[in-house]
């Protein structure tokens, strides 16, 4: 759940900096197309920093259990996609509702969210998605090469 915050984050930050820019639906949207990007470094980072200690301790308990590497690398990219595809969807939320709450229900929720979608790139998503599975793969990688190293 962590790593679908940074998405939370982002779309609030990009709902406040639309309202704050303009205060209209296209400046909301322009915003949310400007913050999103972020999400390729942000859902990556937060998912190295939520699960690398604590896989580290697991595979250091498991020595002699036989290799986990499936198990982990499943979980990673599970965690990867989930992350991204909640990370993306708490990030329209937060930027359809932010401005619309803060500026006292002026602005309407579904010119917002038009606005919002219609700027959008949609590619940028399957791009964050993407990322994201490469960083668990290259953390499932650089976890196991660790812990072969303590055994050794």
């Amino acid at each position: 759940a962590r790593i679908a915050g940074v998405g939370l984050v982002l779309g609030a930050v990009a709902g406040w900096l639309g309202l704050l820019s303009g205060g209209t639906p296209a400046a909301v949207g322009a915003a949310a197309a400007r913050w999103y990007p972020l999400m390729v470094f942000g859902l990556p980072a937060a998912l190295i920093v939520d699960t690398f200690s604590d896989l580290g301790r697991a595979l250091a308990t498991r020595r002699g259990a036989g290799s986990p590497t499936l198990t982990i690398a499943g979980t990673l990219i599970a965690i990867g996609v989930g992350g991204a595809v909640l990370g993306t969807a708490y990030f329209f939320v937060a930027t359809f509702y932010v401005p619309t709450i803060f500026s006292l229900f002026k602005l309407d929720p579904i010119a917002i969210r038009a606005a919002v979608l219609v700027q959008f790139e949609w590619p940028m998503a399957g791009i964050v998605v993407a990322v994201t599975v490469a960083a668990a793969l290259v953390e499932t990688v650089a976890l196991l090469i660790r812990t072969k190293q303590r055994g050794a």
